[in-house]
């Protein structure tokens, strides 16, 4: 479900990343596209997809090409299927996030 553009599970992610000290855009506009999480420090989107994302070929091909775009910016992109943020979200609470460079590791506590 999203309000105003923004999936629960995008905000789901943010919370989690902004409490850890991850510095992270929600709904960044590229000039080309919005991408659901960005974190400029690492050069790095988050992208939350549902289902069609994979299963339906128009939206894969579509997803491949922004990722390109993006790779040739500088960006690398992470895609999650939504469930799994949602149902696994609590995973994440026994990590701690480190943004070092290109790179955002999750170290158990």
């Amino acid at each position: 479900m999203k309000t105003n553009g923004i999936s629960n599970q995008a905000r789901m992610l943010h919370s989690v990343l902004t409490q850890r000290g991850i510095e992270v855009e929600i709904e960044k506009w590229d000039h080309h596209k919005h991408i659901d999480l960005s974190i400029e420090s690492a050069g790095l989107y988050i992208e939350i997809d549902g289902d069609h994302h994979y299963t339906k070929a128009d939206t894969i091909m579509r997803d491949l090409k922004r990722d390109y775009f993006s790779n040739e910016e500088g960006y690398d992109t992470l895609h999650f299927p939504n469930h799994i943020i949602e149902y696994q979200i609590s995973t994440t609470q026994s990590c701690h996030f480190h943004a070092d460079g290109k790179r955002i590791y999750c170290v158990d506590v």
